[in-house]
């Protein structure tokens, strides 16, 4: 990937620094913005942050689900992820034992939380399981 200066950029650096900004996180240290720069200067994508070491690595991710959940907040992302060029997703629960949303839906765990690996990315998905 390039940045909006021709820099090359990770895949894992760009993943994060928008997930940063879509979750409402700011843009300090990933677009930074010198005093009194034109506004038609194409902003950097990295500043003082250290760069990331490049990885050819898969992106690993793990989606994390629980009884109670809505899973729409699970099977949204999931679709994103899996749609990740080199991605694995995984999904984990506490047991390998078939997980039910607020509905009834079941969604069965590939791992559970004892077998999983660390992840690059792990997702929680919401719902009213998670108020308890």
């Amino acid at each position: 990937m390039k940045s909006l200066s021709g820099e090359l950029i990770s895949r894992r650096f760009a993943l994060g620094a928008s997930a940063t900004l879509a979750l409402g996180g700011t843009a300090a240290g990933l677009v930074p913005t010198a005093a009194g720069a034109a506004a038609s200067e194409p902003p950097l994508v990295y500043g003082p942050l250290p760069r990331p070491e490049r990885s050819d690595a898969p992106l690993s991710i793990g989606s994390l689900v629980f009884p109670k959940m809505d899973q729409i907040d699970f099977t949204g992302p999931f679709e994103v992820f899996a749609r990740i060029p080199d991605a694995t997703v995984q999904v984990i629960a506490k047991t390998t034992d078939p997980v039910h949303d607020v509905k009834g839906l079941a969604v069965t765990p590939t791992l559970s939380i004892s077998q999983a690996p660390l992840f690059d990315i792990l997702h929680v998905a919401g719902g009213w399981g998670s108020r308890h």
